[in-house]
């Protein structure tokens, strides 16, 4: 339901330190998929859920505004911001859910993204609470997709599924061979099926329907495989049901998070009661007056807010800010009534295992000075905890990150630890951590990095006119391989309109914008930048670095974008590829092959010319007033120069339209 005076939000300006971007869905069933934003990596995964699954009808954002909709030319079938009234600590709020849709009965379907430990919060659970209402009384659902219910497995695989869906110009010869080489409920791997399908056509194509058909069959719930637990590859057994069977559904997402007590065991349960009940154990006749008396006003109001109160009634009551309130609370359940104490100091014996601290201290006084991930994820915590499971029967729970690093914080603190840490020598050593980025990739062209770079070269053309001094170059998408997933920054080639309508609504890729100053999210590619500035264009003929007149080097070289493409190209192919991968242990070249010799990678099948065009640069408008028009029947000026095209040009005489070109040779538009 839209309420007048809401006006929704801007997806991308609340993103903040979350990345955002959008997705291209065919859940319309037109030939060219349709935009939905995200704002968050939880959104993305529900989002594509709600792509693949057999009974969603539609989906779009509920929380988008009309204006956000109508810029960026999203279809929305329900009037957005889809509002829903709820009450908060006495007070009227509204809430806008993350994803609106309707299932195939007719039935209204309300879906929320997020972080399990965020969604448990008071707010977000009576959020949730009224969503549930108005979905039982318009007889719909209400879906909750956290990290523990969005399966990442399931998430990979369909975002290697959803590049390979897009149609091209051989799909509907090759569905009608494919049906006959691959019967409904036969099962066959990708590789079997391409070599029965003959040489009829290219082997790209033949490799590309079987994932296309893979693909559609999974969006109907009719592709027989465990997407949650097995990763795609060219060997993996696919069986497609036919039409009349019965759609298989994905596991569900709950409604309604557990409690959180609910998975408890009873020594735990007991345990947290016994934390609760910690605020009579503090002998007040040590205070003196004043303190006193804030001090029992304090343990009041805890008591009154685990009571069942309302923290906002009791902080009016007893004249206490309501985040001092909030905070002690939380201290209180934790460090007992002495947390109520004012003006108090106390100190609290840690809660890792005294094994974990031994073993902590000696992997820090090691020459190879270890990192505080490769200490958390070190195999000798798990073999102190088997050893004192074996000792006193019950395993300790293996500490975290975060009290590794208060362990180590303190470590540094103590005079003998910092002399012994500083007379070792650091040696060189490899990463420890195997939570790494380029690791987590499930399959080449999986992801894609971009960015931009600019080189200071002076370029000409063959004969001899100055084009430029500053070269932009970018990390571009091979025109033989399509990624399915594009990751950028902020930067306006990226995101801007043209960029949208050529990645997400032509090539059907997903694009994921990185955070405001955040350069680390792409460290891929700025290593890539880095190879760039200190290789390649140092090594370039007649190169012009270290040589402040850069005409004067240039006239030397000569060198043109063709030529400086052609040895960008080079320096990929001979050098880059050919280096060695310190993390993967092996050179780039021989991974890529192996990767793509099993999991393939998804390839742009139209027309060169076409993805030409689309990378040319749009002028919209010759001036503010008009765009461009025919002069004289069959003339059109252009930058200076006039272009004749009879048999074109005649047509659009009296129209006004839009010039596509490429700044290397304008003799052709």
């Amino acid at each position: 339901m839209s309420e007048f005076g809401v006006r929704g939000i801007d997806l991308f300006k609340i993103a903040g330190e979350s990345i955002s971007g959008w997705i291209p869905s065919w859940k319309t069933g037109e030939a060219r998929p349709t935009r939905q934003p995200f704002c968050s990596q939880m959104e993305e995964q529900l989002l594509l859920y709600l792509e693949y699954h057999p009974q969603v009808a539609w989906y779009g954002g509920g929380d988008i505004s009309s204006t956000f909709a109508s810029t960026y030319q999203i279809i929305t079938p329900l009037p957005t911001p889809y509002t829903i009234d709820y009450l908060f600590e006495g007070e009227a709020q509204i809430y806008l859910p993350d994803a609106i849709g309707q299932l195939l009965d007719g039935r209204l379907l309300i879906a929320e993204a997020g972080l399990e430990q965020d969604k448990r919060r008071e707010r977000n659970r009576a959020k949730a609470a009224a969503a549930r209402k108005v979905a039982e009384q318009q007889g719909g659902v209400y879906w909750i997709g956290t990290e523990a219910t969005l399966s990442r497995t399931r998430h990979a695989n369909l975002v290697f599924l959803h590049a390979r869906r897009q149609a091209f110009a051989a799909w509907p010869q090759l569905e009608e061979a494919l049906q006959v080489v691959w019967p409904w409920g036969e099962a066959a791997c990708v590789q079997e099926l391409v070599e029965r399908l003959g040489e009829r056509w290219p082997q790209a194509e033949r490799e590309a329907a079987v994932w296309k058909r893979c693909a559609e069959s999974a969006a109907r719930g009719r592709l027989l495989m465990d997407l949650a637990s097995v990763s795609l590859t060219r060997l993996t057994p696919l069986i497609c049901l036919p039409s009349d069977s019965m759609p298989i559904l994905p596991d569900p997402l709950p409604s309604e998070l557990s409690e959180s007590r609910a998975g408890l065991s009873e020594e735990e349960k007991d345990e947290s009661d016994q934390q609760e009940n910690r605020l009579t154990t503090f002998d007040d006749s040590t205070l003196e007056g004043p303190m006193r008396e804030r001090f029992l006003r304090n343990v009041r109001a805890v008591e009154q807010v685990l009571a069942g109160s309302s923290m906002l009634e009791v902080a009016q009551e007893t004249q206490i800010a309501r985040s001092t309130l909030a905070r002690l609370v939380q201290r209180a359940r934790t460090l007992g009534v002495r947390a109520c104490v004012p003006y108090a100091t106390y100190s609290r014996e840690r809660e890792m295992h005294p094994a974990f601290q031994e073993v902590i201290r000696r992997l820090y006084l090691l020459p190879t000075k270890l990192s505080l991930t490769a200490m958390h994820e070190h195999a000798d915590l798990v073999r102190a905890a088997k050893r004192v499971q074996e000792d006193t029967g019950s395993a300790p729970a293996l500490p975290s990150y975060k009290q590794v690093r208060s362990f180590v914080s303190a470590l540094k603190q103590e005079p003998q630890i910092l002399r012994a840490r500083e007379q070792l020598r650091s040696s060189v050593r490899a990463r420890q951590s195997p939570r790494s980025f380029v690791l987590s990739i499930p399959a080449p062209a999986q992801l894609a990095q971009v960015d931009e770079h600019s080189m200071e070269l002076y370029v000409i053309t063959p004969d001899g006119i100055p084009v430029t001094r500053r070269i932009h170059a970018a990390v571009l998408i091979c025109v033989k391989s399509k990624p399915a997933i594009v990751f950028h920054d902020r930067g306006k080639s990226f995101t801007s309109e043209r960029a949208r309508q050529v990645l997400v609504d032509r090539l059907g890729i997903i694009t994921e914008q990185a955070p405001p100053y955040c350069p680390s999210a792409k460290g891929t590619v700025e290593a890539l930048f880095r190879w760039m500035t200190q290789r390649f264009e140092r090594r370039l003929p007649n190169t012009s670095y270290g040589i402040h007149d850069a005409e004067a080097a240039a006239q030397a070289g000569a060198m043109t974008l063709e030529d400086l493409e052609r040895y960008f190209f080079r320096a990929i192919v001979d050098d880059y590829q050919q280096s060695w991968d310190g993390l993967r242990r092996q050179t780039r070249a021989i991974l890529w092959e192996e990767a793509v010799r099993l999991s393939g990678v998804p390839q742009y099948l139209g027309a060169p010319d076409d993805l030409k065009l689309l990378l040319m640069k749009a002028v919209n408008r010759k001036t503010l007033a008009h765009r461009y028009r025919v002069h004289d029947g069959s003339r059109l000026s252009f930058q200076g120069r006039w272009y004749t095209c009879p048999g074109l040009l005649n047509r659009l005489q009296g129209r006004e339209f839009e010039l596509y070109y490429d700044r290397r040779d304008v003799s052709v538009l």
